[in-house]
């Protein structure tokens, strides 16, 4: 078996403006670049609620607001 290391991230809290709410975003960072940026569920279900939306097209909404304002290298 091959032993395999773990790092914690350093990880930041903000948010988007998408469709005339906010959602909220965590971003992970690594070497002072964003690793990995994940929007919040429960904030786009309810948002998605007050908008009488689909919660899949708020939460695609959202990811790209969020792609846009942290974007992520391919690997």
């Amino acid at each position: 078996m091959t032993p395999v290391g773990k790092v914690a991230l350093e990880r930041t809290a903000s948010s988007v403006e998408v469709l005339g709410g906010r959602v909220g975003v965590k971003v992970a960072v690594s070497g002072g670049r964003a690793v990995n940026v994940s929007v919040e569920y429960e904030d786009v279900a309810a948002l998605a609620r007050d908008l009488g939306l689909p919660v899949k097209e708020v939460l695609r909404a959202a990811t790209a607001a969020a792609a846009t304002d942290w974007p992520v290298p391919s690997r």
